[in-house]
């Protein structure tokens, strides 16, 4: 995928346990999305309530390129810029294959390059493209969210969002998603508010 392509967008494929209320101590039932980022979108089976405030943690690490094009060694016509990391939620064929990764939902960490990288500097923020789009709204439009918490260490990002009584909605931009591999895994619960 070139990062100047114009974005064909991937979805997240959901699979939700109902969400609920939550004060500190309390146990919370919490929802899980895990995205494999070849797949088409599919619906979700659970609303954010209106009104709510969710956490909405996100981790793992993906490739929108094919894994042909890494690694090929310092005289190939593919070169990696940066450093890739293994799939952190491989399929079983991925895990065989040794398959890496490049991006996670805020960076983009790896890519691979024609016969090199020039002046480019990784990691850097996906804001623009690639990363992580999140959709909570009736009309179904995607914003990238600043996340309010980040480990970049575990590839894991906190989000917080305001339910408005729709099915949450996940995607990243890529090109075409036939060669990509990786997925990410969302868990999603209402805001704790520490007891007094």
């Amino acid at each position: 995928m070139s990062l100047k392509k114009s974005a064909a967008l991937l979805a997240l494929s959901v699979a939700v346990i109902a969400p609920t209320t939550a004060s500190a101590g309390t146990a919370v039932v919490r929802a899980d999305v895990a995205y494999d980022s070849r797949s088409t979108e599919s619906n979700a089976v659970r609303n954010l309530a209106v009104g709510t405030s969710y956490d909405i943690t996100v981790k793992g690490n993906f490739s929108n390129y094919g894994q042909s094009l890494w690694n090929q060694g310092p005289k190939a016509y593919w070169r990696t810029c940066g450093v890739t990391q293994p799939i952190t939620f491989p399929t079983a064929a991925e895990r065989t294959a040794g398959a890496v990764a490049g991006a996670d939902a805020e960076r983009i960490f790896a890519i691979p390059a024609v016969r090199g990288c020039g002046n480019l500097v990784l990691p850097f923020t996906s804001e623009k493209s690639g990363g992580l789009r999140i959709s909570i709204n009736p009309a179904k439009t995607f914003y990238n969210p600043a996340p309010i918490s980040s480990n970049p260490a575990t590839n894991t990002y906190v989000y917080r969002v305001v339910g408005q009584g729709v099915d949450p909605k996940f995607r990243i931009e890529d090109g075409s998603r036939t060669d990509n591999a990786g997925r990410l895994q969302a868990t999603w619960a209402p805001t704790v508010i520490p007891s007094a």
